[in-house]
């Protein structure tokens, strides 16, 4: 279902976070060494298919290290994002070039507490969710938090410091599938002044999904 969230130029791969794994290469053993099996299965499940993406564009057996941001470390010429959820595993790539950045989040379609919506959601937002949200089975709430989480992800290695949730305001368009992206006075977003960042979603009924494209000219297509 990621694939409809990016134009034909951005490759996505998917796959249950339960699938057989590839083992890790001696690279990325590292960042998951000490951590509990779940992590570990999350983690070689989105470089598996990351590995499978990076094929589409002639590029094999590349290790996929984690930056100081936790993101993962895309070959020079490659700009791309991993999500996964329970499962769930998903990954979009894309050369770069007129495409700066690419987030990609995956999130369970649950509500969320109350305390937390106020922790992600700006007034406004938590005011389109109580009054003009459509009526149906989505979990607002939490496509705000994914649609967060896939801005950050798409920016985070071009910020001067950490996006927070209220850095970020998300204005949805349900009928589209899309959702606008604009940013507080102080969100630490100088470099992407000039470009255009595009947002879309998609639901089912266990899971939100939300994608984030970064570029110079506007509109998916």
């Amino acid at each position: 279902m990621i694939a409809q969230l990016f134009p034909e130029s951005v490759h996505t791969v998917t796959a249950s976070a339960d699938a057989g794994l590839a083992p890790l290469l001696p690279q990325e053993e590292p960042y998951v060494r000490r951590a509990v099996e779940k992590r570990r299965r999350e983690f070689a499940a989105g470089r598996a298919c990351a590995r499978k993406a990076l094929e589409y564009f002639g590029i094999s057996g590349c290790p996929l290290p984690v930056g100081p941001n936790r993101a993962p470390i895309w070959p020079g010429d490659i700009v791309g994002s991993i999500t996964h959820c329970e499962g769930f595993v998903g990954v979009a790539v894309a050369r770069r070039g007129r495409i700066c950045g690419i987030g990609v989040d995956a999130e369970r379609a649950g509500p969320l507490d109350p305390e937390v919506v106020e922790l992600i959601c700006s007034p406004s937002e938590r005011d389109w969710i109580h009054t003009d949200a459509p009526r149906d089975s989505t979990a607002w709430p939490k496509l705000f938090f994914s649609a967060k989480e896939a801005v950050y992800k798409c920016l985070s290695s071009f910020c001067e410091r950490p996006l927070g949730f209220h850095d970020v305001e998300i204005a949805v368009q349900p009928s589209e599938g899309r959702f606008a992206i604009r940013f507080s006075s102080d969100a630490p977003v100088a470099h992407v002044a000039g470009r255009e960042l595009e947002g879309r979603f998609a639901t089912s009924s266990l899971l939100v999904f939300t994608g984030v494209l970064w570029r110079a000219q506007p509109c998916l297509t």
